[in-house]
């Protein structure tokens, strides 16, 4: 219920200077699952998304990985969307980690 509770997390620490560099990874994700990309299409574009940033990518991992491990079904979404949104959070995270 979002009057009891700003974060269905109340532990999560807002950091303000991350929000508009994690929504601009958020969009590029949301922008590569509707153009179907592959992983290394996904990579590519969080590189250059975050390329602007330096030294965000931990701490952007971090959320990211956040935000992947928490997606719930059937609270959040249809489990085939769940499964396609977590792949695309997974292979932003290895991106901002510098993984292939």
């Amino acid at each position: 219920r979002p009057d009891r509770s700003r974060l269905a997390d109340p532990q999560a620490a807002i950091l303000e200077p991350l929000l508009l560099p994690l929504e601009l990874v958020i969009c590029t994700v949301a922008e590569e699952i509707f153009a179907e990309s592959g992983a290394e299409q996904v990579r590519l574009r969080i590189r250059e998304t975050v390329k602007a940033m330096p030294g965000l990518e931990q701490q952007l991992s971090v959320c990211v990985a956040y935000l992947r491990d928490r997606v719930g079904v059937p609270r959040d979404l249809p489990l085939p969307s769940a499964k396609v949104l977590r792949s695309y959070l997974a292979e932003t995270y290895r991106a901002l980690r510098g993984r292939e």
